[in-house]
Parts: C-alpha cells; structure tokens; sequence
C-alpha cells in the first residue's frame, strides 16, 4: 500500500486473467527479488457442481510489474 493525502490505498488490485476471474491471495513470498502471491492451488466447487481451479500466481518485480504465471506443475507435484 501506499499513504496519499493520509490515507493508506492499495498500490497493486491483482485479478485474475479475464474480467469474470477472480484472485484470492492466501500467500505471499520474497524469492529473487520478487514478490510471488499466490492462493491454495486446490480445486473449488460450486453449488452446482462445477469444478474450477485456478493456479496462477502473480509476482510483482521491483519496478511494480505484475505478471500472472501458470502454477499447474508446481502445486500438482506438492500435491504427491
């Protein structure tokens, strides 16, 4: 966050790849000098039924880039 006019906002909103999506952040780590934020990696369910799953991660490099990256590989081999 950041402190304008005495007031703390937000310096990043993350959101997910489309405008339907959403990014729950669960986590977040310094590694090479970005921040990675990232959430569970585990499936959703609706009430309906549907299945959805959502491994992105999105890092933050320190000139204030966010990028979203596919976490598939990485949360299925924490999973074994």
């Amino acid at each position: 966050y950041e402190i304008s006019k005495g007031e703390a906002r937000p310096r990043h909103i993350l959101a997910g790849p489309t405008a339907a999506a959403h990014f729950k952040c669960e986590w977040a780590a310094v590694r090479h000098g970005q921040l990675y934020v990232g959430g569970i990696g585990r499936p959703f369910h609706s009430p309906s039924g549907a299945t959805t799953r959502n491994d992105l991660v999105a890092t933050i490099d320190t000139a204030g880039v966010v990028s979203l990256r596919n976490f598939s590989a990485v949360y299925d081999e924490l999973c074994r």
